[in-house]
């Protein structure tokens, strides 16, 4: 019903058969509904899916106070405490068509993507954005420089504060190098290393470059 896009027997079997047909159920590939109708991209089915598991708690005219369980829709797995990559927010983030940049404007996920944002994603965007600011002006500072001749050996200040932003520079590669170990330790090298491979290739060949200096 889901993949035919068939919302109307939706609606049907969700309100006519709760018990035989439960919106939390998984399929062979271990998706709810929920989340086969964020894969297919269908806003309008995703929004019904989501009001038909809402719980409605009181009603006053037109305003009600409702909660929605975010159990395969939030990233986060609410029992194991990892990142969930088939949650609906994930498959969402992934997808390539006009159906799936239309789903981040839905109220759900724009409101759970708003509080990640305020609770802890600003702060470690921030944090991040100000070791990449360093990392360049060091790296900027140990290449405008650097003199012709022998780097290793010290002639003036400008020398030692080559030497110190270099350092410096060397610091912040294996920083980084080191984090991304960790990461693919904890998440996992498909998660760890889509979005930061490039640039952890680039930290390893700075690294590297220490032993070009000495040889």
């Amino acid at each position: 019903m889901i993949i035919h896009k068939q919302k109307d027997m939706c609606v049907y079997a969700a309100t006519a058969f709760p018990s035989a047909v439960p919106l939390d159920l998984a399929n062979y590939y271990n998706r709810t509904p929920i989340m086969v109708a964020a894969s297919i991209g269908t806003k309008e089915l995703f929004e019904l899916l989501v009001d038909l598991r809402k719980e409605r708690h009181w009603v006053f005219g037109k305003t009600e106070c409702t909660s929605h369980d975010l159990t395969g829709i939030d990233s986060i797995d609410p029992v194991t405490g990892q990142t969930d990559p088939q949650s609906a927010i994930a498959i969402t983030l992934k997808g390539d068509t006009r159906g799936h940049l239309e789903m981040l404007e839905t109220s759900l996920i724009a409101r759970v993507l708003d509080q990640k944002w305020k609770t802890f994603a600003k702060r470690v965007f921030m944090i991040n954005l100000f070791r990449l600011v360093l990392y360049l002006v060091c790296l900027s500072v140990s290449v405008y420089t650097r003199r012709d001749g022998d780097l290793l050996s010290v002639k003036s200040s400008k020398d030692i504060a080559r030497f110190v932003f270099e350092c410096l520079t060397i610091l912040f590669a294996a920083s980084y190098v080191g984090y991304d170990v960790i990461r693919v330790l904890v998440k996992g090298p498909r998660l760890a290393l889509q979005s930061w491979f490039f640039f952890l290739f680039c930290c390893c060949l700075m690294i590297l470059t220490v032993i070009g200096r000495f040889t």
